[in-house]
């Protein structure tokens, strides 16, 4: 007597294999997706963290101007105006460049500057340095400057930093 076969299972293999597939391709794009998102968030993070850096090197170089006022013996406000100013500045120029629509910082060699070297390419990053000079009402001498460095791009938020210096040498 002949045993009859059982075909119940055909095509089995077929949808096993497709399953498979699937779930391969479904792990595969989710992990391409994963490094994706996790390259464009670290460029995020890297054009913050060199905005925070221009934001307080703005502050510092205010320090640096107020300090050279102090060493050659002028006024410890040499060269701010009485009222609040808004201005550009970086470590190669000699004085505060009014703002004029916002001039981007150029970026050579590893450094940001306004001046046009050759190799300076924009920079996108926009530092807006304004100083806010605090008088005492009973003297009217200035005892304070108040100091708001803003760094701006066209793809994140503001970042801000300030700091007040006093005149403490008088």
């Amino acid at each position: 007597m002949t045993k009859k076969r059982n075909n119940h299972n055909e095509g089995q293999i077929m949808i096993e294999s497709i399953v498979g597939i699937s779930v391969a391709i479904t792990a595969l794009l989710s992990s391409l997706s994963l490094v994706t998102s996790s390259l464009h968030y670290n460029s995020i993070v890297d054009r913050r963290l060199v905005g925070a850096h221009l934001a307080a090197e703005g502050i510092e170089i205010v320090r640096n101007m107020l300090d050279t006022n102090f060493a050659t013996g002028a006024s410890w406000t040499n060269g701010f105006p009485p009222n609040p100013f808004t201005f550009q500045v970086s470590y190669d120029t000699n004085a505060p460049i009014t703002i004029q629509n916002g001039n981007p910082l150029l970026y050579r060699n590893g450094a940001y500057s306004y001046n046009a070297l050759p190799g300076a390419i924009s920079s996108g990053f926009i530092r807006d340095i304004t100083t806010t000079p605090l008088t005492d009402p009973a003297s009217g001498k200035v005892y304070a400057v108040s100091v708001s460095s803003t760094v701006r791009s066209a793809d994140m938020e503001n970042i801000v930093v300030e700091d007040r210096f006093y005149n403490w040498r008088q």
